[in-house]
This record gives C-alpha cells, structure tokens and sequence, in this order.
C-alpha cells in the first residue's frame, strides 16, 4: 500500500511540476514581446532582410530574399541548417494558386448562368435517310411516267386518288400547325418559368437587403460595428512599426516635375517626420533607396482586444441576428 501510495505520489508531482511548467511558457508567450526587424534595400534589385526574436534572443528566426528566399532557426545559440526556396518555385506557387483559383470562379460563373438560363427541350423532327429520300424520288418519277402514258386509262383512278391525298395533306398540315402550337407553348410555359425565377430571386435579394438595412439602423448593431472597429485599429496600430526610417533618392530630370513631389512631401511633413528623407537628383533618371522598420507583437494585447470584441453583449447579438438570417 505504501509502494502504491509513493507511485501515485510521484506521478502527482511529476503532473504538477509539467502543468507549472506549461503555466510559465504560456505566461511568458503572453507577456514577453515578440520583437521583428525588416530591413531592405532597392538598387537595379530588391534585397531584404527580417528578424524575429523572443525572449532575450532565446529564439531567433531570420530571413532573407535577394533572388532566393533562405531562412534558419536559432534555439538557445543553436543553429540550425537554413531551408531555400527558389525563386522559380515561388512562382510556380502563385501561379499554381492562381490557376486554381480561376477555375474555381469559372465553374461558379457558369453554375449561375446555367440556373438563370434554364434550357427548352423541343421535340425535334426526324431527319429522312438519303435512301428514303432516293425512293420517295424514285416513286414520284415512276408515277409521272405511268400517268403519261395512261391518262385515259387511269383517269378515274386519279380522280379517286385526288381527294385522298387532299384529306391526307390536310391531316398532315393540321398536324404541323397543332406540333408547331404545342412547341411554341412549352417556349411560353419555359419563358414564363424563367421569369417566375428571376421574381423569386430578386424578390430575395430586396428581402434580404430590407433586413440587413435595418439590422444595420439599429442602436445596438452601430454601438457592435464601434467596438469592433475600435479594437481592430488598436490591434493595427500595436502590430505596425513603431520605428520606421525610408530614406529614397529619386531623379526626375524635369524640374517641374520634382517641384511638385517636394511639395507633395512638404505638405505631409507632419505625418512623415524623422520617418521619410526623399534626396532629389536633377541629372540621371533613377530610383533607389534604402528602408528600416522594427517593432514589438505582445500577444496578450491581441488577446484583450479579441475579448472585448467577442465578451461584448451588442457584438453578441449581431452575431446572433446574422446566424438566424443565414439559417433562414
């Protein structure tokens, strides 16, 4: 008993000491910045270099592009063997997506054309074969002939036969006009379905639009659309750069030209101080320039906004009200 109870003890501190141990890494993901540094330069070519480190450069990832993408870890001073990736394959990449992604569009456009133009069937007459065509031919010559011949003989055979084929084209020109009725009701009947779909569909959308309309009017769903908002441009704003230095050299042999960018920047100088230096060159067209932006990510910043976003009673019911029209 006393062997179980010293297992269960041991395994109790063991479980203890490895939940402690995921309590402090989660803490210190929250709480300890992660800090990134791009730098780049443009000259006849693009060359780019990043860094990201956490915790006293316990970790360090690094990163860099000049034609080929090369990228390594270092985990507590060790390296480990950085990873390349072609240019070539980059593209074959974004190519590849590309592809997929128009043909995914392709298919959508032409299910929808498909279910707004719903084809008639029509009942298509039989075509004659050529040998019953050359028969009939046949048959026709053969009776002229015979009737040329034998007008005397056969005169009341063909007064007999006159009025037979009279009431056999008449059958047959009343069938005619009765298919051609027929066919051009079912066109009727399809046009009048098209519409009919057409209504139920827009009909749908002016629903839908009436909703949303005063979903978005109400008091709630604006205090919802304020809040979201609000945190999202506070997640923007610790996420981008809080150091940011762009010195560029531009030369535009027109002086008119650089006149007008100057004062482009004159009048931005407020927002761009100490952060944008443009060098201007009266003599050779050119553009080059060099860039340096470096800040800090804390996740436990992210994580209070999204809080406040999805802890918030409004944003909850908006959430609610989109879900209740989306299952309807």
């Amino acid at each position: 008993m006393t062997v179980l109870l010293a297992i269960l003890k041991g395994a109790g501190i063991l479980l203890l000491s490895v939940l402690i141990l995921l309590l402090a890494v989660l803490t210190l993901l929250l709480i300890v910045p992660f800090r990134y540094r791009l730098e780049g330069a443009y000259q006849e070519k693009l060359t780019l270099q990043g860094r990201v480190t956490w915790l006293l450069h316990f970790v360090s990832v690094r990163a860099s592009y000049d034609g080929t993408l090369t990228y390594g870890l270092k985990l507590a001073g060790i390296s480990f063997e950085p990873g390349r990736i072609r240019q070539s394959r980059l593209k074959k990449a974004i190519r590849f997506c590309k592809d997929r992604l128009h043909r995914l569009f392709e298919k959508l456009a032409s299910l929808f054309a498909r279910s707004l133009t719903a084809p008639v069937e029509e009942e298509e007459e039989p075509e004659e074969t050529p040998a019953e065509r050359d028969s009939g031919e046949k048959a026709r010559t053969e009776e002229t002939a015979s009737g040329g011949d034998d007008t005397d003989a056969g005169g009341e055979e063909t007064r007999e036969a006159m009025p037979k084929e009279r009431s056999e084209n008449a059958d047959a020109s009343e069938q005619e006009t009765a298919e051609e009725k027929q066919s051009f009701g079912e066109r009727i009947k399809g046009l009048e379905e098209k519409l009919e779909s057409v209504q139920d569909k827009l009909d749908d959308i002016r629903d839908n639009l009436e909703y949303y309309l005063d979903l978005l009017g109400q008091a709630r769903t604006q205090e919802a659309l304020k809040t979201v908002t609000g945190q999202l441009l506070r997640m923007l704003r610790h996420i981008l750069p809080n150091r940011l230095a762009i010195h560029a050299i531009i030369g535009i042999p027109d002086p008119a030209a650089m006149g007008q960018l100057m004062a482009v920047q004159g009048m931005l100088y407020p927002v761009l101080h100490q952060k944008v230096w443009i060098e201007p060159d009266f003599e050779q067209k050119r553009m080059e320039g060099t860039f340096t932006a470096q800040g800090r990510i804390r996740l436990v910043t992210l994580l209070f906004c999204a809080l406040r976003i999805i802890l918030k009673r409004d944003v909850i019911y908006l959430i609610k009200r989109l879900r209740r029209k989306k299952e309807d």
